[in-house]
């Protein structure tokens, strides 16, 4: 055992295995060994109303069109469609705007996603929005049950806008 002791001495690896010998298991300690990683938010930074673009420029161009009486605009620049918004006239609560952007007219989908109403205190509209950031060439929403995304109601939407 000497010659071993001397032999691990002479490399210098002594000193590490008699540490790892004489300190305590983590399991024995009775507490998990804290984080030295520290984590950093940066969302403070970040403005609201701005949001993360991924494509096109900061000027954006609204397009507006409504169909029974689900009221849809959209802003873009060029292709990139940036903000939607669905607004329809009259307080409701328990729905969403299903929102889908398509590549082109009848093209891929490359976007989804559901986002719950605000009622607006002043006039009882219900107002939905969204921020793709994605290229497409056709918007469409609907409003559908928050429990059932797949019903549309009272037949609001879907509503379209092509050719952006």
């Amino acid at each position: 055992m000497k010659k071993v002791r001397y032999a691990l001495g002479a490399v210098g690896l002594a000193p590490a295995v008699g540490m790892l010998a004489a300190a305590p298991s983590a399991a024995a300690a009775g507490h998990a060994p804290a984080r030295s990683a520290k984590t950093v938010s940066l969302q403070h930074l970040r403005r609201p109303d701005a949001p993360d673009t991924t494509c096109g420029s900061p000027s954006v161009t609204p397009a507006h069109r409504s169909t029974h009486g689900l009221r849809l605009q959209v802003g873009h620049s060029g292709s990139c469609i940036h903000h939607v918004q669905g607004e329809i006239a009259t307080g409701h609560t328990g729905l969403e705007m299903r929102t889908q952007v398509y590549s082109y007219d009848g093209g891929a989908r490359v976007f989804q996603n559901f986002v719950k109403g605000s009622i607006n205190l002043l006039d009882s509209a219900t107002t939905f929005v969204t921020n793709p950031n994605v290229y497409g060439s056709e918007v469409c929403i609907a409003l559908v049950e928050s429990t059932h995304h797949s019903k549309i109601v009272d037949d609001w939407g879907p509503n379209c806008r092509t050719s952006i």
